[in-house]
């Protein structure tokens, strides 16, 4: 289970990784036993952070699905209606802690529960894992129906260009998707810096983790290097890419020069 407090404590979770799914055959159709047969061919190749309930498929699936079924739409919007103000007060300054109750609220925990009755099958992934998926695709794609059917450029999300510049340093990168969220789709100031927290997080982590130097250029071969690792650790294990500080993972990257990047109390 994610909570804010966990949120707060650590970059978010990547519990969707490294699955393998099977999905129910309840379609509901005239044909259900050909239909969930598509569906299962659809899904049951999700296994990393690469290809898994990230990839074009699932969340035309995915966002197909909950525009047709889930009522509120599961927008940020909606979604901030459910925290109490007490609650969003103590988050609201920080991003992971912000998105964390957010998906503790219970239009969250209907979505996820929903999506995994839905695609989950017997498969490992939980249903707040399902809820994630959920929210970063209508994110992604919008809430009209038509949308469901388009795929975006891994380079680009809900439009907007994830690493803007030649030579990309964190702030700049998180900058550009805050606004870009805000102005474009219609996020709400408040919420904005949440939701590029959550489409960083599942197409860039290496951007969301702690402690990285302000002048770190990512479009180098170190930051490349740095890149790589966090998504390895990722899909090795979850969570311990994005749990771990810039610190650490350079440690790991030049263990022969582990006295430069000393562990920090």
């Amino acid at each position: 289970m994610i909570t804010p407090n966990h949120f707060s404590s650590i970059q978010p979770a990547a519990a969707d990784l490294q699955i393998t799914a099977r999905v129910r055959r309840d379609t509901g159709g005239t044909d259900d036993t050909l239909a969930a047969s598509g569906v299962a061919n659809d899904l049951e190749e999700i296994s990393s952070f690469d290809d898994g309930l990230y990839r074009v498929k699932p969340q035309s699936l995915i966002h197909d699905f909950i525009v047709k079924n889930i009522v509120p739409l599961p927008t940020f919007e909606n979604l901030r209606q459910q925290v109490d103000a007490q609650t969003w007060q103590a988050v609201k300054d920080h991003p992971s802690a912000a998105l964390g109750a957010l998906l503790e609220t219970p239009l969250a925990r209907d979505l996820g529960e929903k999506l995994k009755d839905r695609f989950g099958g017997s498969m490992s992934l939980s249903a707040q894992d399902w809820a994630i998926a959920g929210v970063f695709s209508l994110l992604d794609k919008g809430s009209s129906p038509e949308a469901s059917g388009t795929s975006r450029p891994d380079s680009h999300f809900a439009g907007i260009k994830l690493e803007p510049l030649d030579f990309n340093i964190q702030s700049d990168v998180v900058r550009n998707l805050t606004n870009g969220l805000e102005n474009s789709t219609g996020v709400a100031p408040d919420l904005a810096p949440a939701a590029a927290y959550l489409a960083l997080w599942k197409t860039r982590p290496e951007y969301n983790v702690r402690g990285v130097p302000a002048d770190f250029v990512f479009n180098t071969a170190e930051g490349k290097d740095f890149a790589a690792q966090v998504r390895k650790m990722e899909a090795q294990s979850p969570t311990s890419g994005i749990a771990a500080d810039y610190q650490e993972i350079q440690r790991i990257i030049h263990p022969e020069l582990a006295a430069t990047y000393p562990v920090v109390i």
